[in-house]
């Protein structure tokens, strides 16, 4: 006879992702994985799955963010006080930064890769802002359950430096720090690509939608647009580079200032896709027409590309060949054996709709 009074199976999954808050493998500030990939891991459809997750929050476990994830408010000291906990903690440490408003979907989809590669080694993966308050390192840095970190994009330098005094097994991902072996994209060359993309369409007035000024990936991708522009014979105009943060609403407000300023913008490459989502949506409600008398394409191909209004056009650096990437330098850190100072990986041009 089937036992009657068994829990529901979203009460079992929220049951198990509490014992994991509480025990800290997922720390105070990190993100849950994505539904996608929490789905698949307890074979349930999403509606049952954000039954669990309601719960999670009404409780005060975790903090629905809007367009970032899930994220644990809920602070284990009875982990930070465990020495004893069986080292399997990879983390994977996004800078902490006023120009970075939430985790990237890029990032959380290499994050979604990482955890399949983590779970086949009994590995867990945190995904964590990494933050430095007057050169203090987070408590996670000294526990001993985390075994390496995966420092990305421009995280704070003392932290990385921190890092390398302690010994810690670190790789870098979109980085250019010489402290730890580092897996980068062909952001360069990704670019160049997008923005000859644009030109080949007959677009004659370019813009560039940056990320954050500073950032590694930005700056570069910033070089393969004016290398672009100039190996064809264009003027780069300094009002058609727009500083952005890689938000959805950067991209859209940007967008809307300058094609109502200069109807004669007939292309915008953004440095992400969300922002290419933004600028998108703007055109629209300034009733262009895409891709008729204004082409957009972005960088990263994430889900949302491909199901917007007008599917928009993209380079793709492969989630799963950065994470497969990252996953096999770090494991070649752990085993001290030789790896190369970089990786870098290539970028593909995917034609959608948009252009």
């Amino acid at each position: 006879m089937a036992e009657k009074n068994k829990n529901p199976m979203y009460q079992s999954i929220f049951q198990d992702l509490r014992n994991k808050i509480i025990s800290g493998q997922y720390l105070a500030d990190s993100f849950l994985p994505p539904e996608r990939i929490l789905s698949e891991l307890y074979k349930v459809e999403r509606p049952t799955l954000r039954k669990a997750l309601s719960l999670l929050a009404d409780q005060k476990y975790i903090k629905k963010m809007q367009g970032a994830g899930n994220k644990v408010i809920f602070s284990s000291t009875a982990h930070e006080a465990n020495v004893e906990k069986e080292a399997n903690t990879i983390v994977y440490a996004m800078p902490d930064s006023e120009g970075e408003r939430g985790p990237q979907p890029y990032h959380m989809e290499i994050c979604a890769h990482m955890e399949k590669l983590c779970a086949v080694q009994n590995k867990s993966l945190i995904f964590t802002k990494a933050r430095a308050i007057n050169e203090s390192v987070p408590q996670w840095l000294y526990s001993n359950s985390v075994i390496g970190i995966i420092w990305v994009s421009d995280v704070n330098k003392f932290l990385l430096k921190s890092a390398h005094e302690l010994n810690i097994p670190s790789v870098l991902c979109c980085n250019e720090s010489s402290l730890f072996p580092r897996v980068n994209l062909d952001d360069i060359g990704g670019a160049y690509i997008a923005t000859s993309h644009l030109i080949s369409r007959n677009c004659k007035n370019i813009c560039h939608i940056t990320g954050v000024k500073d950032y590694h990936n930005a700056k570069r991708r910033l070089d393969g647009y004016k290398r672009a522009m100039l190996t064809h014979g264009f003027t780069i105009k300094p009002n058609n580079i727009l500083y952005g943060d890689w938000s959805y609403e950067s991209g859209y407000n940007l967008a809307f200032s300058a094609l109502s300023k200069d109807p004669s913008i007939d292309g915008i490459f953004a440095s992400n896709d969300m922002m290419a989502l933004g600028a998108l949506n703007a055109a629209l409600q300034l009733k262009r027409s895409v891709p008729h008398d204004l082409k957009i394409i972005g960088i990263d191909n994430i889900e949302q590309t491909q199901t917007s209004v007008v599917p928009i056009s993209t380079i793709s650096f492969s989630q799963a060949d950065v994470a497969a990437g990252l996953f096999l330098m770090l494991n070649a850190v752990f085993q001290r054996q030789p790896v190369p100072s970089e990786i870098e990986i290539p970028g593909n041009l995917i034609v959608r709709g948009s252009t």
